[in-house]
């Protein structure tokens, strides 16, 4: 489970972010959406660890995260998969897994490596490098490698920005059967909240840095807060 409590942050002096409360179950599907720099991404970087809050508490699993020695993000179990996808360009596909998989410590790779390609459909790339790899096959890749050390919570920034809606809906498919397999937390953000509304378990929508609205997609539907969140979900 993910708690957060009074969390504040301020990136510089026109940004802040500011979370009052929330809590995201074990095993949840969760999607954050609003407007560009509402938040979002940086409500990710500060659960991984890779961004420290001026305020207020994060808690996984009982743990506090944010003491006067926060805790470092390769001890959170956390795999955040980024925009940019991070492939490293020196290592074929198989390596990403198994470097991913053995914490950097081998690039050795094994069986369950191989049918962690596999069920992304890498099993005929894995000696290739990313730069010999489609834009779809790279996604999935990064999606891959997020998950080679199965993570307790994986937390995705527009993991299908820019894709084209077969090979998104290829990506989602595959997305919902691993996390029905490794039964981890999931935490999404989109600023298209048409493309998460079907799956997600809950949304929660941040606007100029605050959480303006949560609950399941009929929830907000029904009821949302406010003139600025039913404009928001007209877009469809």
């Amino acid at each position: 489970m993910i708690e957060i409590s009074r969390l504040t942050y301020r990136g510089n002096s026109i940004f802040r972010l500011s979370i009052e409360s929330l809590r995201i179950s074990s095993g949840e599907n969760v999607a954050v959406t609003g407007p560009s720099g509402s938040g979002k991404t940086t409500l990710l970087r500060l659960i991984s660890g890779l961004e420290i809050p001026e305020s207020g508490g994060i808690r996984i699993d009982g743990r506090e995260m944010n003491t006067r020695q926060p805790v470092p993000p390769h001890q959170r179990g956390i795999s955040l998969l980024s925009q940019s996808l991070g492939l490293w360009a020196h290592m074929t596909a198989a390596q990403h897994i198994a470097f991913a998989r053995s914490a950097g410590k081998t690039l050795k790779v094994n069986e369950t490596d191989r049918e962690l390609l596999n069920l992304v459909r890498l099993e005929k790339k894995e000696d290739d490098r990313p730069c010999h790899l489609s834009g779809g096959e790279q996604q999935r890749l990064a999606l891959a490698r997020s998950l080679a050390n199965h993570p307790r919570i994986l937390l995705l920034d527009e993991p299908f920005s820019n894709l084209d809606p077969v090979l998104h809906h290829e990506l989602s498919w595959i997305l919902n059967s691993m996390q029905e397999k490794q039964k981890f937390t999931r935490v999404q953000v989109s600023h298209d909240i048409a493309s998460v509304r079907n799956e997600a378990d809950r949304i929660v929508i941040i606007g100029q840095g605050k959480m303006v609205q949560q609950g399941t997609w009929n929830d907000i539907e029904k009821h949302p807060a406010d003139e600025w969140v039913e404009k928001l979900l007209r877009i469809k």
